[in-house]
């Protein structure tokens, strides 16, 4: 099956993803508990959260003035890069949802290195 995957299905499960995180954010920032945890003004030592397809939820960390620690399921998707000052070495380390393994021939690293960067443009 996954041989079988069309070579745009990268971009197809980014735009899913991508939807999925902007429900999952709506539903938080609709939510009671959320209401009350904003209103309370109550001090919080840490904030742990999913860095995953969204970063909504940072915006709640900076509200409540609060630190937080990122953690990850999955392979990091390509622009938390950035966010967080990990170099990303797209020559040699595959890119999320592309199907790579670190032996990558030259084509393989140049569509590695294109789509580690579109990816986070339109994420962007």
């Amino acid at each position: 099956m996954f041989d079988s995957q069309p070579f745009y299905q990268h971009l197809w499960e980014f735009f899913w993803l991508h939807e999925f995180g902007k429900e999952s954010c709506n539903t938080t920032f609709r939510s009671e508990a959320l209401y009350t945890v904003l209103h309370e003004r109550k001090q919080y030592d840490v904030l742990i959260t999913e860095q995953f397809n969204t970063d909504c939820v940072l915006g709640i960390a900076h509200a409540l003035k609060a630190p937080i620690v990122g953690l990850s399921s999955s392979a990091l998707m390509p622009w938390y890069y950035h966010r967080f000052g990990i170099p990303a070495e797209t020559s040699y380390i595959p890119t999320e949802m592309m199907g790579h393994s670190e032996e990558m021939s030259f084509l393989e690293r140049i569509s590695n290195w294109f789509n580690f960067h579109l990816l986070n443009f339109l994420y962007g």
